[in-house]
């Protein structure tokens, strides 16, 4: 399956009987997608509740049928992380190192830090 196989099934599902599907797909092909809110501290399940009841006023969907144009969760990004794979820098020396140890810049050291955060996610187009 690639892109195009993708963008084909999108197409055909925005006329699907199935409303959410049709609405999420036609979403999609009117690039009228989605927001996402990043923060640093947990989202708070009445934030998250908050939304899931403009959506359903919005669409009009049941409430359990909300959790489809919602998401929340947490995300992490490690940018390198210095015990897996390691990238190595051959030096003039001919002595070979971690790029984390071969350079003096601090984001090299930043870029082996875990970052974690916080996310919430909706419909654009939703009046909040």
């Amino acid at each position: 399956m690639d892109d195009n196989d993708v963008w084909g099934a999108i197409k055909l599902w925005r006329q699907h009987p199935d409303s959410i599907l049709s609405n999420l797909c036609q979403m999609i092909l009117s690039r009228e997608i989605f927001r996402i809110q990043l923060t640093q501290s947990p989202i708070k399940k009445s934030e998250a509740e908050k939304v899931g009841q403009q959506i359903q006023k919005q669409y009009e969907v049941l409430r359990k049928d909300a959790a489809y144009y919602l998401s929340h969760g947490t995300v992490t990004n490690e940018a390198y992380v210095a015990g897996g794979q390691p990238i190595n820098v051959l030096m003039k020396s001919g002595q070979v190192l971690d790029i984390a140890e071969a350079s003096d810049l601090p984001t090299i050291q930043a870029m082996s830090k875990i970052v974690k955060k916080n996310y919430l996610c909706w419909p654009k187009n939703l009046s909040l």
